[in-house]
């Protein structure tokens, strides 16, 4: 027992109780507040660190980012802008009924005009001019020869083009399709004088537009500065009679400017699956030209097509009507392809509808040959009601459906053809293909 207790006694210390340390709160504040300047200092360090390395970082990762979506306003057509003043127009009994009274008569002064008078008018003019050449540019196409004696040559081929957008990655450019198509080399020249290497993209055969890109990283921020995007106008607004101004290459050199007025508005052209109305002017021009026409109001109303000009023997300006390609140069810029449908066709109004005895939609003048319209069995002749769940009733109509689809893309067509005794409804599967 006695050795039982002496034992107990040897290991007793085991049963002792051993307590926590006791805190040190002063120890315990004193890591806190080295914590809370650590961290600060590591936020300023990562701060400052994000802002070196970020131009570095966009420049090498841009790529990798989605260019911002191009849209450009549509138009509403004449026809709309004349229902509507014919509405808001009072019919003769209506004037007839107003009383004729005359409370501040007009005074009609004579003016006689002076040269100061003329120069004033010129001046005025062009600054208009100056300020919409900010967004006028020229463009280059080069491609290498060799002559008889290995020597290296090179061909260039210039016109005129305009700034249409600015993606956030990319300026893009309007020009004509000849000047860049199988070129190996693209050059354009901005308004300060700049050049710069750029790069072709999407283009569309019937109108002859392409688009060329220019890097955003590859401007200067003073080019940038100098420069603007071109406001285009609504050429359903003009009329014979309303002063423009040529711009770009009208006379077929660069940085070319002429005045003049329009002649007519209402003729067109006819080309695969989209009708153009023509601008004509009687300002001088040249069979070279390019560039653009611009209303006093420095917009856009149309680009120049001297191809389109029926009396080559008169050197004016002609030019696409810039209403009828918004809606591809808005494809073109967001690097989207053409789509081909096939056909040629002309509008059948309810006038010519009820003359004719045709039914009102888009009449078939010409299938294209190995069309996408062909092989699905469209014909001459036939009047094409409908595309997909749209009505069609204007070649314009058929335009704005087709500028919404994409290649391959498989389509219901609805179309009239005509029988023993009247026009009968057709139904078609189009397979869209790629505008060439």
């Amino acid at each position: 027992m006695s050795g039982l207790s002496n034992n107990e006694e040897e290991f007793s210390f085991i049963k002792e109780k051993i307590k926590d340390k006791p805190l040190n709160k002063k120890r315990l504040a004193l890591y806190a507040a080295l914590c809370v300047m650590m961290a600060i200092i590591f936020g300023m360090l990562a701060s400052v660190t994000f802002v070196l390395t970020r131009p570095y970082f966009e420049d090498r990762f841009a790529k990798d980012k989605e260019p911002d979506k191009v849209s450009i306003p549509k138009d509403e057509t004449s026809f709309h802008e004349t229902e509507s003043a014919m509405a808001q127009t009072p019919s003769d009994t209506q004037i007839q009924e107003q009383p004729q009274t005359v409370e501040n008569p007009v005074v009609i002064q004579e003016i006689e005009l002076e040269l100061e008078d003329v120069e004033r008018l010129y001046k005025k003019l062009n600054d208009v001019a100056k300020e919409a050449d900010k967004y006028v540019v020229t463009v280059t196409g080069v491609t290498s020869d060799v002559d008889w004696f290995n020597d290296t040559l090179e061909n260039k081929g210039q016109a005129a083009g305009i700034i249409v957008a600015n993606n956030g990655q990319e300026l893009l450019m309007i020009t004509k399709l000849d000047v860049v198509e199988n070129v190996e080399q693209i050059r354009v020249t901005f308004c300060d004088g700049c050049t710069l290497e750029a790069t072709a993209g999407k283009y569309d055969s019937n109108s002859k537009l392409a688009v060329v890109s220019v890097p955003l990283n590859q401007v200067e921020e003073s080019t940038m500065n100098a420069i603007s995007i071109a406001s285009l106008g609504n050429s359903y607004a003009s009329h014979n009679g309303d002063a423009v101004i040529a711009l770009g290459s009208p006379l077929g050199y660069s940085n070319s400017v002429t005045y003049g007025m329009l002649t007519s508005t209402s003729k067109s052209v006819t080309t695969v699956d989209a009708n153009y109305r023509i601008l004509t002017t009687d300002a001088v021009g040249s069979l070279n030209a390019s560039g653009v026409i611009i209303n006093l109001d420095g917009e856009v109303i149309g680009i120049i097509a001297p191809e389109y000009n029926q009396d080559n023997s008169m050197g004016v300006i002609t030019a696409l009507a810039i209403s009828d390609l918004k809606a591809g140069i808005e494809k073109l810029s967001s690097h989207k392809d053409v789509v081909n449908f096939g056909i040629k066709g002309s509008d059948v109004t309810l006038d010519i509808a009820e003359q004719q005895n045709l039914p009102v939609g888009v009449y078939v003048i010409e299938t294209v040959m190995d069309s996408p319209a062909m092989d699905a069995g469209i014909q001459n002749g036939d009047v094409i009601t409908k595309l997909g769940d749209t009505e069609i009733k204007t070649v314009r109509d058929l335009q704005n459906e087709l500028n919404k689809c994409q290649p391959n893309q498989v389509i219901s067509v609805v179309a009239k053809r005509q029988g023993m005794d009247e026009y009968k409804d057709i139904n078609f599967v189009v397979t869209l293909g790629i505008m060439n």
